[in-house]
C-alpha cells in the first residue's frame, strides 16, 4: 500500500500508476472524489451518471484495442500498428 505522505503529496494519475491492490485502488478512488471536490473545472463529467458512461465507452474502445493487438500478435504482426 502507497504511504498516506506518498499519497498525499502526488497527481491522481501518478497515484493510478502504482494501484496494486485493493487498498490502493479504494485510496485511489479517494484521491479521485477529492480531485473532483476541489478541482471540477478540471473534469469533463462532473456528473456521476455521465462519469460512469465515458468509463464504459472508454473501457470498451480498450477492449477492442486489446482485441486488436491480440489478433496482430496471434498472426506475427508486432508492429502493433
Amino acid at each position: 500500500m502507497l504511504s498516506s505522505i506518498f499519497y498525499h503529496n502526488m497527481d491522481t494519475f501518478q497515484f493510478a500508476n502504482g494501484v496494486k491492490d485493493k487498498n490502493d485502488f479504494i485510496q485511489f478512488l479517494k484521491l479521485l472524489l477529492d480531485d473532483l471536490v476541489n478541482k471540477p473545472e478540471k473534469w469533463e463529467n462532473t456528473r456521476l451518471d455521465h462519469y460512469i458512461e465515458s468509463m464504459a465507452a472508454y473501457l470498451e474502445v480498450l477492449q477492442k484495442r486489446r482485441s486488436t493487438i491480440i489478433i496482430l500478435h496471434l498472426l506475427g504482426d508486432y508492429s502493433l500498428k
